[in-house]
């Protein structure tokens, strides 16, 4: 061992303070003997090769888990080369005891460890927590019955000497009690006859106390001056008040003056049973002062009451300022790492424990499952009930998955509806199980402003090592298994795949290219007819979105509306649909056209947009057109998930004239009653009912049904689908109104459908 080498273990075992080493792994690997004491251990063997959360409590007291804080203090000390913090240890004996930690990274053998230095705080943190007791005691409203006390205001001992220094320096008999009476100091140059005579018998002790009481009663003008019960003796009071309040009395006397009747003190003697001959001898003894002088005494202690009166004040107000100013650093702190709405983790603390997590997995060969959650439907119970419904909704939400995880796991809310579950030590089958469990879970309702919410989670879920091996990595891969689970019809999980990485760079790239078609002018609008089964008479088209890329071609739309329902530019479609429909049909009517209902299909969003029915109003004001030239046609699932705003934008549109007809009806659960209620025009019978309904007995029963289903409730009933001609003639046996399909036509762009027009009519 060099000299630099043998200095150091002198220096770390003679110190006072407990000196450890710390492995790179966070194992203990040597300590001193200040250490053993401290812990009260007996040997190094039951400290060493221990981390020190298992010399901790399972949490600190800021709430966060001993193991979880001491890897992020261990990092950081070997990141940034050392670490000052405040730490809670647990002895060998089950004690709690507060030190202060310094960590310092040292190189040895050619890797870097932490030196430690534990200095015992308990002491301190005792006295900090006191004047923390004392401040909260002095933040109290003053007007609660609980309210400060003169104790939490003032060193009782300071005061005690100042007390006993005005006794003496005066020559009367002093003592602070509370309102009441009740002493609240030791008394200060009392005489015999007060203090061994008459506060010796219950009865004087009772007339004591309510003579005090009296005396010592608030006064802003000046003090109390006036003979006690007894008669025989001066006393004089004056209150000590904080913020106006009255909080204690300071009162003096127990002087005489040769006013006093002694035969009214041998009664008062007698009346609370004390020998009369005792009493007289010590009451002779009572010092006398002049009446003069005494009330010159009275004014002084007036004075210094006022003085710490207001000190008390000064005091309440210093105190107030150090809470507030703690509660607004506690706060910031809070803030950075919890979110304010649910008090979750956020997202610095999620990626903190799953750093450690993580490392944690790779040391001990474990696996680690990221599950990213996203509340279905939270949009359109925040839009029609309200955000503070939407707020306490998420509480919930929050609270629940909560209660179904276990304690080392981490629940966290990134945002908006999105919740990420961290699972240390859980691979496929501990993930799957607990995605199962809160799937079925969240199948209870939650009660929210008198509302039964029905709500559910689609769930992404990616694995270490195989999914990734940084947080950032497997969070991204996550998401991408949430996007698939969406996709797959929501309320339910989804495990990662390499694939689905593919698939979602070209979705990623697919919804760029997409807002450039919006501004490149690569969207076109293409018009299916609609005829009248009757006579054939041409009644309308149903407007379908085209898009032709450039280099791609003609992209089907079954690939972009997905992509446009799972980002904002649906609501943008819809919104440029309407409006080159409008500008279309004032090109028609200006030509001379017959007058035709076009129909727009829009996405369930759109009718929870505010809005949508001025929009509409001003699009047909703009190019003159009425009310009946327009439908738009929505989803039973729009319907029957109708929220207040869904149902004023549809009733507002009735009120407008513009049509709404039922897409693909019958593939949802509408019933007759809910028809009823709901301001609609037409039905579309859905063309799987068409398809087959040639071979298929129970395709055209259902037709059939529908058809009269849409005449008794006085709506026009519309097939879709129709291609051949056996197909037409059951609709037109069963009574349905129109019909669109390849037999009459494709869908045609407006030049198209200009010259189909031209050669069919």
């Amino acid at each position: 061992m060099d000299e630099r080498d043998q200095l150091f273990r002198i220096l770390f075992e003679q110190s006072d303070d407990a000196n450890l080493l710390l492995d790179d792994r966070g194992y203990f690997f040597d300590c001193n003997a200040a250490t053993l004491k401290l812990l009260c251990a007996t040997a190094k063997e039951q400290v060493l090769n221990c981390q020190p959360a298992e010399l901790s409590p399972e949490f600190q007291p800021d709430g966060q888990r001993s193991a979880d804080k001491a890897g992020q203090m261990i990092a950081a000390a070997l990141r940034e080369g050392s670490q000052r913090f405040e730490w809670m240890h647990r002895r060998l004996n089950g004690t709690e005891l507060w030190v202060e930690v310094l960590l310092t990274a040292i190189p040895w053998q050619n890797r870097l460890i932490l030196h430690t230095t534990w200095r015992d705080m308990t002491e301190r943190r005792q006295l900090k927590e006191a004047l923390a007791s004392r401040i909260i005691a002095l933040t109290r409203p003053l007007d609660d019955q609980e309210s400060v006390e003169f104790e939490d205001l003032f060193d009782l001992e300071e005061i005690q000497n100042l007390q006993d220094l005005f006794a003496q320096a005066t020559g009367v008999a002093s003592i602070i009690t509370r309102v009441d009476g009740v002493p609240i100091t030791r008394p200060s140059n009392f005489c015999e006859l007060c203090e061994n005579l008459i506060r010796n018998t219950a009865q004087g002790v009772k007339n004591c106390y309510h003579s005090d009481a009296i005396i010592g009663r608030h006064n802003p003008h000046g003090p109390v001056i006036q003979p006690c019960l007894s008669g025989g003796l001066w006393d004089a009071g004056a209150s000590i008040t904080v913020g106006g309040k009255h909080i204690a009395n300071w009162l003096i006397g127990q002087v005489r003056d040769q006013t006093q009747d002694e035969e009214r003190m041998r009664e008062y003697a007698r009346k609370i049973g004390i020998d009369e001959q005792c009493f007289m001898e010590a009451f002779h003894e009572v010092p006398t002062m002049p009446k003069a002088q005494f009330e010159k005494v009275a004014w002084a202690l007036f004075a210094l009451a006022k003085q710490l009166s207001t000190l008390a004040y000064q005091n309440v107000q210093q105190a107030r300022f150090i809470t507030e100013r703690q509660h607004h650093e506690q706060r910031i702190e809070r803030l950075a790492y919890y979110d304010p709405l649910t008090d979750l983790p956020n997202r610095t603390l999620l990626a903190q424990r799953a750093e450690l997590a993580l490392a944690l997995a790779a040391r001990s060969g474990t696996e680690l499952a990221v599950l990213f959650l996203d509340l279905d439907r939270f949009k359109e119970i925040n839009d029609s009930l309200g955000h503070p419904e939407g707020d306490e909704l998420l509480i919930q939400v929050a609270r629940r998955l909560r209660e179904s995880v276990r304690e080392v796991d981490t629940v966290s809310r990134l945002g908006g509806d999105e919740f990420v579950l961290l699972l240390p030590a859980v691979g496929f089958t501990g993930a799957l199980s607990v995605a199962d469990k809160l799937l079925a879970i969240f199948r209870q309702p939650f009660i929210v402003a008198g509302h039964r919410l029905h709500t559910a989670f689609s769930v992404g879920i990616a694995l270490y090592p195989n999914d990734g091996g940084s947080f950032d990595e497997l969070l991204k891969n996550a998401d991408t298994a949430l996007y698939q689970a969406k996709r797959n019809g929501r309320n339910t999980r989804v495990f990662y795949a390499q694939e689905m990485n593919v698939a979602s760079m070209a979705r990623l790239l697919l919804e760029a290219q997409l807002r450039h078609a919006l501004e490149a002018g690569q969207l076109h609008a293409y018009y299916q007819p609609k005829l009248r089964l009757a006579d054939g008479k041409l009644m309308g088209a149903e407007a379908l979105i085209r898009w032709h890329h450039p280099e791609r071609g003609l992209i089907p739309p079954h690939q972009f509306i997905p992509v446009a329902e799972a980002s904002d530019l649906i609501v943008f479609l819809g919104e440029w649909m309407i409006k080159e429909v409008c500008l279309q049909m004032a090109i028609w009517r200006d030509a001379g056209l017959l007058p035709l209902t076009i129909a727009v299909n829009l996405e369930s969003r759109h009718f929870r947009e505010r809005g949508l029915v001025t929009y509409i109003e001003g699009l047909l004001g703009i190019y003159g057109l009425p009310p009946e030239a327009l439908e738009l046609e929505l989803t039973e699932s729009t319907l029957i998930e109708t929220s207040t705003q869904t149902m004023d934008t549809l009733q507002g549109l009735k009120r407008l004239g513009v049509g709404l007809a039922i897409d693909d009806f019958g593939t949802g659960y509408s019933s007759l009653s809910y028809l009823k209620r709901l301001p609609v025009t037409a039905l579309k019978i859905d063309q799987s009912f068409v398809r087959d309904m040639v071979d298929n007995a129970d395709d055209r029963t259902l037709a059939k049904t529908i058809v009269v289903m849409g005449h008794s409730l006085g709506l026009q009933v519309v097939a879709e689908g129709v291609e051949t001609e056996q197909q037409r003639r059951i609709l037109l046996e069963q009574g349905c109104d129109l019909a669109q399909g390849y037999l009459f036509s494709r869908p045609l762009s407006a030049e198209g459908f200009t010259e189909w027009l031209s050669r069919s009519f």
